[in-house]
C-alpha cells in the first residue's frame, strides 16, 4: 500500500513544484503568526493613548492613569503567561502573580482570584470597569 502511494506521488510530483506549495504554506503560517502577534495587548501603545486622553496635573488624573496602566500591564503579564515560556516559568500560577503584586512588583486587581477562569487576561480590565 505504501509503495503504491509513494509511486503515485512520484509520478505526479513534476506537475506542481514543491517549492511553490511550500511558499503558500509558509505564507499562511506567517500570516497566522503576524495576526496573533498584532493582537497581543502591548502596554506601550495603550500607555501612550492613556497619557494623551487623561490629561491633568492633579492627583486624581495621575492616580487614574497609573491605575489603568497597572491594569494593562497585568493584562499583558496574564497574556504572556499563556504564550511565553520565561514568563510562565516566572509566574507558574495566578497565585505567583498575586504574590508578586503583594510585594509591590506587580499590581493585582482586587477582584482577581487564583482559581479564576481560563481566560484571565481581560479580568483586571473588566474588574476595573465594574467598580
Amino acid at each position: 500500500m505504501f509503495q503504491s502511494v509513494a509511486v503515485y506521488c512520484f509520478n505526479f510530483s513534476n506537475l506542481i513544484p514543491v517549492s511553490f506549495v511550500l511558499g503558500f504554506y509558509v505564507s499562511i503560517i506567517f500570516r497566522r503568526f503576524w495576526t496573533q502577534f498584532n493582537l497581543i495587548p502591548w502596554p506601550t501603545s495603550t500607555s501612550m493613548y492613556i497619557v494623551a486622553y487623561f490629561v491633568g496635573d492633579d492627583e486624581g488624573a495621575r492616580l487614574m492613569r497609573r491605575t489603568i496602566i497597572r491594569h494593562v500591564c497585568l493584562s499583558f503579564v496574564l497574556t504572556m503567561m499563556s504564550i511565553c515560556a520565561p514568563v510562565k516559568k516566572r509566574f507558574p500560577s495566578l497565585a505567583h502573580v498575586t504574590e508578586a503584586g503583594k510585594r509591590g512588583n506587580l499590581y493585582v486587581a482586587p477582584g482577581m482570584r487564583a482559581n479564576g477562569a481560563r481566560s484571565a487576561s481581560m479580568r483586571p480590565i473588566a474588574t476595573d470597569m465594574c467598580t
